[in-house]
């Protein structure tokens, strides 16, 4: 029951934190200490949250990289199918028409 309370606070703070209010932030933080967790344990778990967060970030980027890529590729296999067809067919001749 006591872990629940404490990670719902450093969610909590680490939530304030990523919205960048400092006022709810600073009472989170007033909060943990308050409740006898120690600054660095409180420190740690934030570069926790903070390291989790950045490396989702991470992995949403790369897949956007990738699928943008996989896009690039099919776009060109395309593109060089259609000069294929172009190239493939017989050139009209001047007075036909």
């Amino acid at each position: 029951m006591i872990a629940e309370t404490i990670n719902e606070s450093i969610f909590s703070l680490t939530d304030a934190i990523g919205r960048k209010n400092v006022s709810q932030a600073l009472l989170s933080l007033h909060r943990l200490i308050r409740s006898g967790e120690a600054p660095i344990k409180v420190n740690a778990l934030i570069a926790r949250q903070v390291r989790l967060l950045l490396q989702a970030r991470l992995l949403v980027e790369e897949r956007l990289l990738q699928e943008d890529a996989e896009r690039k590729e099919s776009a060109r296999r395309l593109g060089d199918g259609r000069l294929e067809k172009h190239f493939d067919q017989p050139a009209e001749e001047e007075g036909d028409g």
